[in-house]
């Protein structure tokens, strides 16, 4: 379980301490109990960024689906492009991330995998994905939350 709160402006991350390896493909569930403001979930290869900017600034050191279903790495040609459905407490929110092929999936509610964004999109077949440039792993999975009183509370599975 990951719980987050913060103030002013604050940018708050909480990393698992599982990573992933070259050529690996990561499936991590998420269930998300309480949200106010806005939050993003994704993977960085730098678990000690207390920012969740790792994703939007130059050069890219992850990527992250926001709770407005944007994917955001700065590097990538897919930055700020809509990919999933927006998502709210209570819903759940599966990743489905290619560090071999560095591609990227998202869906709300077991829809179908980025939804918002044109094309077949699926991990499994590795049809379609957001396009990731956020370095070399290893990459850690992380959730956060920002702005004024931003809380995120969530249960997280992570599947290999």
């Amino acid at each position: 379980t990951i719980v987050h709160s913060g103030g002013g402006n604050t940018d708050l991350n909480g990393f698992s301490i599982a990573t992933t390896t070259t050529n690996q493909k990561v499936y991590v569930e998420i269930n998300v109990v309480q949200l106010t403001f806005s939050a993003s979930v994704g993977f960085s290869s730098n678990n000690t960024s207390s920012s969740r900017n790792d994703s939007i600034a130059s050069t890219s050191a992850g990527f992250t689906f926001s709770n407005s279903g944007l994917f955001l790495d700065q590097d990538s040609s897919d930055h700020t492009g809509a990919f999933c459905t927006p998502w709210v407490a209570t819903n759940n929110v599966d990743i489905a991330f290619d560090s071999g092929n560095n591609k990227a999936w998202a869906r709300v509610n077991n829809g179908a995998w980025n939804a918002t964004h044109a094309g077949t999109q699926d991990p499994e077949t590795n049809q379609g994905g957001a396009a990731v440039v956020a370095g070399s792993g290893p990459f850690y999975f992380f959730i956060g939350a920002d702005a004024v009183d931003g809380v995120v509370r969530a249960c997280v599975r992570v599947g290999r």
